[in-house]
């Protein structure tokens, strides 16, 4: 049977964000509570690397950051982001949706940020990212242009963004409704059609 792939980071915190690209046969992860380091790491026993190695170690010049999510190509890397006083790393600070290259060269925010902000799920045309936040005193599920940062509002509610899926024709998005959580109340999948949204 085959190994299973296994993240070893060098963090007593779990694992916040992954962005996988099976192209060029890595994994970049990153972990922790305040945490701003990224990780390349290798997919497959390679180029003298064994799998799970640490390729790569990435200082990203922010406070916090969380959600890596690889775009459908493996071109780019989106993350939510945190620029502040690390004491006031909480919910109620505004996160910011980041773009970039691989190597982190290129780092761009796009669109606007959102308090209590979670995603990053791409569309599968690479177009949109999917995120849930407050913005404007308004709690719900937006959708951001990748390109343009142009920001959408999907259906207003609190809604988990793990897990989350896209339809592979990129109209629909199915996500965990965080409405009723806590206690003993089943999980909820809330799906959307997005159809109007999109032009």
């Amino acid at each position: 049977s085959q190994r299973p792939f296994q993240v070893h980071l060098r963090t007593w915190f779990s694992v916040t964000g992954a962005a996988l690209n099976r192209q060029d046969g890595w994994i970049m992860t990153t972990a922790g509570k305040q945490n701003n380091v990224v990780y390349r790491q290798a997919l497959e026993d390679a180029n003298g690397h064994r799998r799970g190695d640490v390729i790569e170690e990435f200082d990203v010049p922010m406070t916090q950051i969380w959600s890596l999510a690889s775009s459908p190509d493996g071109q780019l890397i989106s993350f939510l982001g945190y620029n502040g006083d690390r004491t006031e790393v909480t919910s109620s600070v505004s996160g910011q949706l980041y773009i970039s290259d691989p190597d982190f060269t290129d780092v761009r925010p796009v669109g606007p940020k959102l308090k209590d902000m979670r995603g990053t799920p791409w569309s599968p045309d690479g177009r949109w990212i999917l995120v849930s936040g407050v913005r404007e005193g308004i709690r719900g599920l937006w959708i951001i242009d990748s390109t343009s940062g142009e920001i959408r509002l999907a259906a207003r509610g609190r809604f988990g963004i793990n897990p989350s899926a896209w339809s592979p024709d990129g109209t629909r998005v199915a996500v965990r409704n965080d409405d009723n959580e806590g206690g003993d109340t089943p999980a909820v999948i809330a799906v959307f059609d997005l159809t109007t949204l999109l032009d």
